[in-house]
């Protein structure tokens, strides 16, 4: 068995890793996961699990030490899909008397993440307080719980959402907050207000994304996509084109953002300028590693326009397009399939 001294040397830089980006996903948990992917085996994997006990089962051994640890062992028995030893392993950091803070915030904060993922709503919230109340935690880590009890509460049913608007204002609020927390806090609680008719403040929270410093491409793209949506619906069809634009030209955008942003603006296109709507149908089309699902949709309105160019094999070649690709949405998949049998017949006459 590896000894206490050796397996800390080893492996301190995963105890006590910092926390970087902790709103997009903890570190401690990809360290984690990196140390158990750089393992041979499954033996492997389980000797480092014994090596954690034996720092645990350390007579006299410091207590910070058998938090950090105690945590370690958690997430790997969580990657592992051992989520009663991993609830354990965490409660265990909770309960254990004068654990540092930082460490027993993260483990209520992972305990709520596994509580979420099995439905316990109730138990999830509870968790993530916990961390939020806890004195002395790190400011990042009580935004990331702030931001999952949000969304807990909007998962807990519509007399919640209230609740969970609180909690992206908290974040929104806290002082020192990262920005990608407060970023995707400003999102969250425009598409909470976006679902219950408040077009006015959530536009204005999807803009404080967009003009927030630092904040990661991902989620501006996202915001844009969003604020370009609720204008099209108020038929501001101007800002919605400069929206679903600043998508498509934004650095790092995700792709399927930008291909929802550049079907969204083709279909504004269509009645004003039918070529523009024809090249970004097909710059959708043509996108690497665009979702099946605007591919299709893509396709199917460059058909409908080619039908009402008179071009009927472009049309049919498209439709016919829509009705082979792999994984395409079943209702377009109907509708492609009726408008090219309606203009087949019509072929065949000829």
């Amino acid at each position: 068995m590896t000894s206490l001294w050796a397996f800390l040397s080893q492996n301190m830089t995963v105890i006590l890793a910092p926390i970087v980006g902790l709103c997009l996903t903890l570190l401690s948990v990809r360290a984690v996961r990196t140390w158990i992917n750089s393992a041979d085996d499954t033996k492997a994997i389980d000797a480092k699990i014994v090596d954690s006990s034996a720092v645990i089962e350390q007579p006299n051994a410091p207590v910070e030490w058998v938090a950090h640890t105690l945590f370690s062992r958690g997430v790997t028995k969580s990657l592992h899909s051992d989520v009663d030893g991993a609830i354990a392993d965490f409660t265990g950091v909770i309960t254990l008397p004068n654990a540092p803070a930082e460490v027993v915030a993260k483990a209520f904060y992972e305990r709520g993440m596994l509580k979420t993922a099995f439905q316990n709503g109730n138990g999830a919230v509870a968790d993530f307080t916990g961390a939020i109340d806890l004195p002395n935690a790190p400011v990042e880590l009580v935004a990331q719980a702030l931001l999952s009890r949000g969304v807990a509460n909007e998962r807990n049913g519509k007399g919640k959402w209230a609740e969970a608007i609180d909690d992206y204002t908290g974040v929104i609020k806290l002082p020192n907050a990262p920005a990608e927390c407060v970023a995707q806090a400003l999102f969250s609680r425009g598409g909470a207000k976006s679902l219950h008719s408040d077009v006015d403040g959530a536009i204005a929270d999807f803009t404080g994304v967009i003009t927030l410093p630092n904040a990661p491409a991902e989620v501006v793209a996202k915001a844009r996509y969003r604020r370009g949506t609720l204008k099209m619906a108020s038929d501001d069809s101007n800002g919605a084109v400069d929206d679903f634009t600043g998508v498509i030209d934004l650095p790092n955008a995700p792709v399927e953002v930008v291909a929802k942003a550049r079907y969204r603006r083709g279909t504004l296109k269509m009645a004003r300028d039918s070529n523009g709507a024809v090249d970004d149908f097909t710059a959708v089309i043509k996108l690497p590693n665009a979702p099946a699902e605007w591919v299709a949709k893509s396709l199917y309105r460059r058909g409908t326009v080619k039908v009402a160019r008179d071009d009927s094999n472009g049309a049919v070649a498209d439709f016919t397009g829509v009705i082979d690709l792999p994984n395409a949405p079943a209702k377009v998949v109907a509708k492609a399939g009726y408008r090219r049998e309606i203009i087949t017949p019509t072929r065949h006459a000829h």
